[in-house]
């Protein structure tokens, strides 16, 4: 849906570099839905658009995975009326259900904010089904998998489909260690010149620091152009041999 995928666009939400995401898979491209959501307005309309794809199905109530999904499962419960309820990590890479109870053939419609393999929408279809309980539905912000999500056994929707480019297991090793390099030189650069540090802080759009801003940075060609472009300016201040990387 062009309206949802302008507003990632516009709220800095869409970020491109490259990316290791849950799933294991690298990518050139992150959907940030923590920075698209932060904003009410914004997260009450597009949460709204995905409740409007549920409202067909018989439901009692809206499930959703910690932590990404807590926000879209309580805006859509919010647009249908209903109750939200979420499962959370329990600190081994699983989900668990804590703090909620589920009454056996109680209805849900599970709510995620990006789904690229499906995997924790699945265990959370699961946990829902042991408890006895029933999934009618399952729905997310972003669908990047390409088509090859598993079979939840209940229907899916989403706002936005996409096939993301994947970067191959080469690659990504070619350019993680470029990028660890890279990194590790900026941050050594802003550690010598306060006037740098403060520079580049007021570059990050959240207002880190610079050395976190730069621990975060992936995108290569934008390192590579700053690496070039600071060597350039202070290296009559700064010769920073192999060694001291």
């Amino acid at each position: 849906m062009n309206e949802v995928l302008d507003l990632f666009r516009k709220t800095g939400a869409l970020l491109h570099g490259h990316f290791i995401l849950r799933s294991g898979l690298h990518s050139r491209e992150f959907f940030q839905c923590a920075i698209l959501l932060q904003h009410a307005g914004i997260a009450a309309r597009v949460c709204g658009l995905l409740a409007d794809k549920l409202r067909g199905f018989e439901y009692d109530a809206v499930i959703s995975p910690a932590v990404g999904g807590i926000v879209v499962g309580q805006e859509v419960a919010r647009h249908l009326d209903t109750r939200h309820i979420f499962v959370e990590k329990d600190g081994q890479g699983g989900l668990v259900m804590r703090r909620f109870e589920i009454k056996p053939g109680e209805r849900f419609i599970v709510a995620e904010d990006v789904v690229t393999r499906g995997g924790r929408v699945q265990e959370t279809i699961d946990i829902v089904r042991k408890l006895g309980g029933v999934v009618v539905a399952a729905g997310a912000i972003v669908d990047r998998s390409g088509g090859n999500l598993p079979d939840f056994g209940c229907p899916f929707v989403s706002l936005v489909q996409m096939t993301p480019e994947i970067i191959i297991a080469q690659q990504a090793d070619e350019v993680g260690s470029d990028l660890t390099t890279l990194r590790r030189e900026l941050i050594r650069l802003v550690l010598f010149d306060t006037e740098l540090n403060n520079l580049i802080a007021k570059s990050s759009p959240r207002g880190n620091g610079a050395i976190r801003y730069l621990g975060c940075q992936t995108d290569l060609g934008w390192m590579r152009s700053l690496h070039g472009a600071l060597r350039a300016q202070f290296m009559f201040k700064y010769t920073l041999r192999p060694e001291e990387l």
